[in-house]
């Protein structure tokens, strides 16, 4: 079974191959109509870029294309007229066990009076949509079309749907995705980590684009090396990472691997024959400890990552509830203040202070 979507592919293969049917449908009948040995119009089947059936009532091969024929593998010299469609399907599963049984399953399920659809992937990876249709007095017309560009096509959509395309890591939408079914299916505790790296814009702005571009780049591999295997690596923000990994059971291994990488862009990364060194933050959270939603597991590894730029460069710091309050707290005096300033609720008290000797005024206090 594919592991893409092919819904898209198979609705504008079937769309075509109707059309293509439904426009020899009329020279088919004709044909039928003159209860003679005639091939089918040779020029109008010619002129169908698809291999193309024409199939009698005993589902025998009565007509064909040279497109039909060329898909047909090895030096083939085509099929014969009154072969059974079958044998001529199964060349072209070319051996694929999965393809053959697929196919002996929709032949055992066809309806004599409506459209049929089939794809098929060969054994060299080949893609086909095979589309019957009933025509007249128990004859089909048959179309075999190659979709394999389209599925290529496909694939290489979903991919940019689903990763970025500067890194290959992730992207922020598969990221949450993962995120999201690690805590709906937890089993075991996962970890979540967030790299922010500070003053990148600088970086862009004093070197450009591209170099900034190819250090991002570098950072991506350094960080997917340095987790572990099983883990996500994904680019959730211009200049800020998150890595997912399942199945903690080492805690101090983790944090090994997270210092090391912290570590290793410090002391510099190569890049258009400059080295320069990388401030980064990196914080990390842990599921059920930190949180049991993705909401509280990604306020948990931000604050983390707050935390980390408090105490210093290039720093991981683990999540923590106490330190976490007392920046609450604080962040809400600083909203107070400004909110006292607007509406100018302070005001200055002071007392003079007064010289005896002379009776004048000679400071304030």
């Amino acid at each position: 079974m594919l592991s893409w979507n092919s819904a898209p592919v198979l609705a504008g293969g079937v769309l075509l191959s109707t059309i293509v049917i439904a426009l020899l449908s009329t020279a088919l009948v004709k044909w039928l109509g003159r209860r003679k040995p005639a091939r089918p119009d040779s020029a109008l089947m010619e002129g169908v870029q698809d291999g193309f059936l024409i199939l009698d009532e005993e589902r025998r091969v009565a007509g064909y294309n040279s497109r039909m024929k060329s898909m047909l593998p090895g030096q083939n010299a085509g099929p014969e007229d009154g072969m059974d469609v079958r044998h001529l399907y199964e060349q072209l599963c070319q051996d694929s066990t999965q393809a053959l049984n697929k196919l002996d399953n929709w032949l055992g399920n066809l309806s004599g009076d409506s459209t049929a659809n089939l794809e098929l992937t060969t054994s060299n990876d080949q893609l086909l949509l095979i589309t019957e249709k009933s025509v007249h007095g128990g004859a089909v017309a048959s179309t075999v079309r190659d979709i394999s560009e389209k599925r290529h096509s496909a694939r290489q959509l979903d991919r940019a749907r689903e990763f970025d395309a500067l890194t290959g890591l992730a992207n922020r939408s598969r990221f949450m995705t993962k995120l999201r079914e690690a805590v709906r299916l937890q089993q075991s505790e996962f970890a979540l980590l967030i790299c922010d790296l500070r003053d990148f814009r600088q970086i862009n702005d004093s070197y450009g684009q591209y170099f900034a571009d190819q250090l991002l780049v570098e950072i991506a591999c350094k960080l997917k090396e340095a987790m572990p295997a099983d883990a996500i690596a994904a680019r959730i923000d211009g200049d800020e990472f998150g890595v997912l990994v399942p199945n903690v059971r080492d805690r101090e291994a983790l944090f090994t691997r997270a210092s090391n990488f912290l570590g290793e862009i410090g002391n510099g990364i190569g890049v258009a024959a400059r080295t320069l060194p990388v401030r980064a933050s990196m914080g990390m959270a842990f599921s059920p400890q930190d949180g049991n939603s993705v909401g509280e597991l990604k306020s948990a590894a931000d604050s983390a990552v707050a935390r980390a730029k408090a105490v210093g460069t290039n720093t991981l710091a683990t999540y923590d509830r106490p330190w976490q309050q007392a920046a609450d707290r604080a962040h809400q005096i600083d909203i107070g203040l400004e909110k006292a300033l607007q509406r100018e609720e302070f005001s200055l008290q002071y007392q003079p202070q007064i010289d005896v000797k002379t009776n004048l005024t000679s400071g304030m206090e």
